[in-house]
């Protein structure tokens, strides 16, 4: 597995999203945040690659 940078942007919803858990200490909302936010990273990786999704994946 090659790791490599990648950038991702969060929007106003996110931030505020991610400032509420820190400020909750929500273990179980930073999982999920995480998760999606890997999903995210995923997804800007393949298309980093020249990969195309296709629609139904």
């Amino acid at each position: 597995m090659k790791i490599q940078k990648v950038g991702v942007y969060l929007d106003e919803q996110e931030i505020m999203e991610l400032e509420t858990i820190l400020m909750d200490e929500d273990e179980k909302a930073a999982f999920e945040f995480l998760k999606r936010l890997k999903k995210k990273i995923d997804v800007q990786q393949r298309s980093q690659c020249g990969s195309k999704l296709v629609r139904g994946e």
